[in-house]
């Protein structure tokens, strides 16, 4: 694949205060991303809480059992055995908590391999039954199959989504009653609505009757799949990936022709945003079949820092990759068809189940700082007090924030989880926490939450994973050194900002900080806390005043937009600490613009989490024309701008994700 097919361009916390439990609690951490290796487990109660703390229970997050037909039709309408690898890919989607069977069907029905944890024995066993010749009748018991799948899933433990995929070229027998035939099948399939588990049917042949009767008893297009042949399985597995697995993204469709006039049209170029506390990247893409076969396909994928991650696919008519715990950032994928397709692509990305923090890594002492956190589930950062993990509901109860100080002693703290102090949606927080300690301090977060509709049953907590560690310091010199990056617009060839662009349009500030020297940090993505502050002030006039480069406004000087511009943390960038302004969540009120003609000065302000360089703290723009200064021959002097900065890489670590394209 060429090189240019891939684009360049591109929480909260806490309880209700006074409430009296008396009844029975259990604590389970719900550690139940897709991809992470700890099952979900009951604990014990929390401290003050009457009642004996439960034996750890591990429970798997996901059962799925294939149905597999044997009739001789299968390999003559599959002959590529295209179905084998589609139960390839939905095994490798599921991880070690998860439960995966197989039953092989055509006159009866029997079970292949039971229902199991999916470790690679497992994995290697579903697969070589699968592989089996189909030597059985074309008319298969589909009752015997249902009936068989359904007693190894049902029924399933609180809260494990339980699935059933059937593939199936299943005629009517000679003489078959095809009424009675359906009304057995709806008896069927009316179990596993009872039972609460998923049934998704492939019918797989334009003959297969009986498979194709099953299919039309099923409610939602999302569970039923009727296919001509095996080229066309690649679509269907696509499509049943994200719903067995719990996921709610979509598919997309793109139709690409390589050779179209318009680059758009030749090849599908896509960016995936990355957030830091992602658990899993997974990216699935099949192409249609025509008459000459399955269309092949270029495929490459590139992470946040410009890598080509291994392997580069040519000539393939189905890929996938699997990428756990993938480097924060924007990730590109491009894909280029041999000849005219559409082309099926889907994104998955987990975030697990999580609390995840903006605590800084460092802070002076005796200074006020905020202690923000978010509970974050699959679906992202939650906007609402309950999230929903598989098939069970939850809502939040409580909170509790300790602080262990490096004295020994330590204080608990229970932040509103109704009023919501932190500024930002789904976030939680303490807005004024002070340490009179100098030392390491240790921050541990518990959120409790109890089923929705059930305020007085079991309580869970939710735990942060990793340890959040905050380092006090009485010398401001060990505190992370930051400077400005960036502020835009920036002067063309030494020209005053025009007041407008070609569109009209008044000049925006974006300004843009960087972490030189993470101190007695630990570099991470937020180790200057939330945000950190900068100022804009105007003038109609500046001097030269200390260090070479140094500036000052001059005359009547007054302040621009808020106290205060929040910068806040950039996690669109990998290896590299960047705070920004402004950001998607900056209201539109606290923006800057470049409104007068006059000197701009913006600066950043030390804070109790960093200290600024004081040679790339601020920077003059100056906006206006250079009209009257060239009729009166004037020579234009621009106001000091930003050196260049070093690229601080050096002390950021190194993640390099696993790949796993299948």
């Amino acid at each position: 694949m060429d090189n240019h097919m891939i684009s360049k361009p591109i929480l909260p916390l806490c309880a209700r205060r006074g409430r009296h439990l008396t009844r029975r609690v259990l604590c389970a951490v719900l550690l139940v991303a897709a991809i992470t290796q700890s099952p979900l487990f009951v604990q014990g109660a929390p401290s003050g809480v009457s009642g004996e703390p439960a034996p750890p229970v591990p429970l798997a997050r996901r059962r799925i059992v294939f149905a597999l037909d044997q009739s001789s039709s299968m390999d003559a309408l599959d002959p590529q055995r295209v179905r084998i690898h589609g139960v390839r890919k939905l095994l490798h989607g599921l991880t070690p908590t998860d439960e995966a069977g197989l039953v092989l069907f055509g006159d009866t029905a029997r079970i292949a391999v039971p229902l199991g944890a999916v470790t690679p024995g497992t994995l290697d066993s579903i697969l070589l039954e699968a592989e089996a010749a189909a030597t059985g009748t074309v008319a298969p018991d589909l009752n015997h199959a249902l009936d068989t799948a359904l007693g190894m899933v049902a029924p399933a433990p609180d809260g494990v989504m339980s699935s059933v995929v059937l593939i199936s070229s299943a005629r009517m027998a000679e003489g078959e009653d095809a009424d009675a035939t359906a009304l057995a099948l709806r008896s069927a399939t009316d179990a596993y609505t009872q039972a609460d588990v998923g049934l998704y049917v492939i019918a797989l042949g334009p003959f297969s009757a009986k498979a194709r009767a099953l299919a039309s008893i099923l409610h939602g297009e999302a569970r039923r799949y009727l296919m001509d042949t095996g080229n066309d399985l690649p679509r269907a597995f696509a499509r049943v990936l994200p719903l067995v697995l719990g996921y709610s993204q979509r598919l997309r469709l793109a139709r690409l022709d390589p050779d179209a006039d318009s680059r758009a049209q030749r090849e599908l170029s896509q960016t995936v945003r990355i957030g830091m506390y992602a658990e899993l990247l997974q990216i699935d893409i099949a192409s249609e079949a025509d008459s000459a076969g399955v269309i092949p396909f270029s495929l490459a994928l590139e992470d946040p820092r410009g890598e080509t991650v291994a392997p580069t696919l040519v000539g393939v008519g189905n890929a996938f990759y699997r990428i756990p715990f993938p480097m924060h950032g924007d990730w590109r994928y491009g894909v280029r068809p041999a000849r005219k397709a559409r082309m099926t692509h889907g994104v998955i990305t987990d975030n697990g189940l999580n609390i995840v923090h903006y605590c800084p890594s460092a802070a002076e002492v005796g200074k006020a700082i905020a202690l923000d956190f978010a509970v974050l589930t699959p679906q992202g950062e939650m906007g609402q007090d309950r999230f929903t993990v598989g098939a069970a509901t939850y809502q939040f109860d409580r909170a509790e924030v300790t602080v262990a100080r490096p004295d020994g002693e330590s204080e608990t703290i229970r932040p509103d989880l109704a009023k919501r102090r932190s500024r930002y949606a789904a976030e939680y927080g303490i807005a004024d926490w002070r340490a009179d300690v100098v030392g390491s301090h240790r921050v541990d977060v518990v959120v409790y939450v109890h089923r929705a509709g059930d305020p007085q049953g079991d309580l869970f907590a939710i735990r942060n994973r990793t340890p959040i560690r905050v380092q006090v310091v009485d010398d401001r010199s060990q505190l992370p050194l930051v400077s400005l990056a960036s502020v835009a617009p920036t002067p063309a060839d030494a020209a005053p900002i025009p007041p407008a662009d070609n569109e009209g349009k008044t000049p925006e500030l974006a300004v843009r900080a960087e972490v030189l020297d993470p101190g007695i940090g630990v570099p991470s993505p937020n180790m200057l806390g939330r945000t950190i502050a900068a100022r804009v002030e105007y003038s109609d006039g500046y001097e030269l005043v200390g260090p070479p480069g140094g500036a000052k406004l001059t005359g009547d000087a007054r302040q621009i937009g808020p106290p205060a511009l929040l910068l806040e943390s950039d996690t669109t960038v990998a290896r590299r600490i960047r705070y920004a302004f402004p950001t998607p969540t900056t209201d539109d009120g606290d923006r800057v613009y470049f409104e007068r003609r006059g000197y701009y000065y913006v600066q950043l302000v030390d804070g109790p989490t960093y200290r600024v360089d004081p040679d790339r703290r601020a920077v003059i723009r100056h906006v206006g024309r250079l009209s009257v200064l060239r009729l009166l021959g004037a020579r234009y002097e621009p106001p000091p701008d930003l050196r260049p900065l070093p690229r601080p890489d050096a002390f950021i670590p190194s993640r390099t994700p696993a790949t796993d394209p299948r």
